[in-house]
């Protein structure tokens, strides 16, 4: 017979892993200086971000993760919403866990995104944005601070509509 301890030993490892879980979503008031990132899209193009004097909307995700994966569609309805007609600056980090560049172009492509996405297979940017888990959402201002960060994703809420409405707060 196992003792209680070991019994709220694993009730503590259980609630650990089920609260870091990505299926849930919260925003975070952030309010610092985001870092400035040139790097290069899957598509071959040059990104400075964020664009100074523009609202930048950042993705990160990671092609294998199912929740992250998933959040991908909604997100491109956010880019198709914000990009070009609000002028606000919409991209999306793939933070390269265990997948390489070209599995990543292939599995964009699979999932109809459209906007641009970086690979950040060394994980500068994840590390410069301080991204401790995937799906996040930055929402950093035209004065390039970071004001919101959105951790995590689900399907039951408007996931696109919950970031243009942050976006317009702004």
């Amino acid at each position: 017979m196992k003792s209680p301890l070991s019994y709220l030993f694993v009730s503590i490892i259980l609630l650990i892993v089920f609260s870091s879980c990505s299926s849930k979503y919260i925003w975070t008031d952030v309010n610092r200086t985001a870092p400035a990132i040139q790097r290069n899209t899957v598509e071959g193009e040059m990104i400075s971000f964020p664009d100074e004097g523009r609202i930048t909307v950042i993705h990160f995700f990671t092609i294998t993760e199912p929740v992250s994966r998933a959040s991908l569609k909604p997100f491109q309805e956010v880019y198709d919403r914000l990009d070009k007609k609000n002028g606000v600056q919409v991209l999306s980090v793939n933070v390269g866990w265990g997948v390489s560049e070209s599995q990543l172009k292939t599995a964009l492509s699979k999932e109809n995104v459209t906007y641009p996405v970086v690979f950040d297979g060394q994980r500068m940017v994840q590390n410069k944005f301080q991204v401790s888990s995937v799906p996040q959402t930055a929402i950093v201002n035209k004065n390039g601070i970071v004001d919101w960060v959105m951790h995590g994703y689900r399907d039951d809420i408007d996931f696109a509509q919950k970031i243009i409405n942050k976006v317009n707060q702004l």
